[in-house]
């Protein structure tokens, strides 16, 4: 796009250049609207540090009318009518949420608040958060409503993780992809082989990508990689992981079509398998071995479709 006016730029040492036409490649993302009967234009750039791309969605510092509103409902327990039991049975706090809300950015909450096959749909249902410490269970509620998490948990990397695993369970798209992105930049030597371990587990596939990249940035990097704690962990507990990161050091040669590209060869109890028998199958026949179960099956099938077309 190109704008053209009569402003321009006034630099740090007072030097002004007036604005005579200033071009936006496609590498940008544009967002535009007027206020105040100003144009303004929010870029989101994409910087690549070490090989890894780091992205940081916009977000207005000024929350909006509607979402203080939301939080404001969650905060003074208004119209409530679904209770979360948060803690340990010695010390068990409780929650109250209102189903809709939830329902509204989790379809799994919706399926369990509006299935009348599912216990939780009942009234009285109350609904254990087994995977969360208060502090945490509070803001990913709290999530729900107001579109953010604390600033405290924002730049703490473990409680990330721990929120990711519950945004991931619920289903939870947006928020799940802001932490991803906000772990993606926190990668670190020391770090990185267990953010490896836990992309892998839930098909993240583009912090299992960055992962990859930051671990191979360079033969340094990954030989201390290689003696961290986590990477021992990763031998030992996720393996084929290995594989993957031989393969971004040295691409592997093509292998030619073996026995199990023939749709008669491929097992029909693919359900049977385990994560790690799929993705055995999908290094056979020349896939991607990326994803959850549901995902590496449909691949399966789909090659086997597509041989017999």
């Amino acid at each position: 796009m190109i704008y053209k006016g009569g402003k321009g730029f006034l630099h740090d040492d007072g030097e002004f250049d007036e604005i005579v036409g200033c071009c936006f490649g496609q590498s940008f993302e544009t967002y535009q609207f007027v206020q105040n009967d100003q144009l303004v234009l929010l870029l989101k750039l994409k910087v690549v540090i070490d090989g890894v791309a780091h992205s940081e969605s916009l977000k207005d510092t000024k929350q909006s009318a509607v979402l203080a509103s939301w939080g404001n409902l969650l905060a003074e327990q208004k119209h409530t009518d679904v209770t979360f039991s948060i803690g340990s049975s010695e010390s068990i706090q409780q929650l109250h949420a209102h189903r809709l809300v939830l329902a509204a950015s989790s379809p799994v909450f919706e399926q369990m608040f509006f299935s009348s096959s599912m216990s939780e749909a009942k009234p009285d249902s109350e609904i254990e958060l087994p995977d969360f410490d208060p502090r945490l269970a509070h803001n990913f509620i709290r999530s729900f409503y107001t579109d953010d998490i604390d600033a405290e948990l924002w730049d703490d990397d473990e409680a990330l993780c721990h929120l990711i695993l519950g945004f991931h369970k619920y289903q939870v798209k947006g928020m799940l992809k802001r932490c991803e992105g906000r772990v993606v930049k926190n990668l670190s030597v020391e770090n990185v082989a267990e953010r490896l371990m836990m992309a892998d587990l839930l098909g993240l596939v583009s912090l299992r990508e960055c992962a990859l990249s930051f671990v191979n940035a360079s033969s340094h990097r990954l030989s201390e990689v290689q003696s961290t704690d986590g990477f021992v962990r990763l031998t030992k507990q996720r393996p084929h992981l290995l594989a993957d990161v031989l393969a971004t050091v040295v691409q592997p040669a093509k292998r030619k079509s073996t026995s199990l590209s023939q749709p008669e060869k491929l097992p029909a109890n693919l359900e049977d398998f385990s994560v790690v028998d799929l993705k055995q199958l999908l290094s056979d026949c020349g896939l991607p071995r990326g994803g959850l179960k549901a995902a590496l099956i449909e691949r399966l099938q789909q090659h086997q479709r597509v041989v017999t077309s």
